[in-house]
């Protein structure tokens, strides 16, 4: 993982918990899908899924739209049902998960 993404979901993780919020960070989930990525191909509500993460973390790093690629330009709306409840759904998940991993390396 590169490290500006690793420091930007450590830097979200806090502000998360500062909010008492039980998700895993934007920038987590835009990683996971990418890598997920890596084993199936993507359907389209995914691939809108990981393109919405993508340009609104390019855009969080002080790119200009202009200067993003021509596929992430336009902004991206997902859907309600099909896009914004399967990421929400992803991000409890990887909450999850890492919270029971951290519980595990204190337990050992």
């Amino acid at each position: 993982m590169p490290d500006a993404i690793r420091n930007r979901i450590q830097i979200e993780r806090l502000i998360l918990c500062t909010k008492d919020e039980q998700l895993a960070t934007e920038p987590e989930a835009m990683w996971y899908i990418s890598t997920a990525s890596l084993t199936a191909p993507l359907d389209h509500h995914w691939t809108n899924i990981f393109l919405y993460l993508t340009r609104k973390y390019m855009l969080s790093l002080g790119k200009r739209e202009c200067d993003l690629p021509d596929f992430l330009r336009k902004q991206i709306i997902l859907d309600l049902y099909m896009e914004e409840e399967s990421l929400h759904s992803l991000r409890s998940w990887l909450f999850g998960k890492s919270f029971e991993h951290v519980k595990s390396r204190l337990k050992s």
